[in-house]
């Protein structure tokens, strides 16, 4: 799938290993990833930048990462 490819695309060029679980529609307690996003979203919301500059947003994306896996939560 085109998402497949924009995963892998980005895990090779970030030297990352990020892996798709597909899991059932609107489950949040199946579903890990909502979590992660809650993660980003309040790292993004503390940061309260508004740019859409490619490398500013990669790097927070990245610290938020490094943040939740920091916390023990994956």
């Amino acid at each position: 799938s085109k998402l497949e490819f924009v995963v892998n695309e980005f895990n090779q060029t970030h030297n990352m290993n990020i892996k798709l679980h597909y899991v059932p529609k609107f489950h949040c307690e199946l579903n890990p990833i909502e979590m992660y996003w809650a993660n980003l979203k309040t790292t993004f919301r503390k940061e309260n930048e508004q740019s859409t500059n490619d490398e500013y947003l990669t790097n927070l994306i990245i610290r938020s990462r490094e943040s939740y896996v920091s916390q023990g939560v994956n």
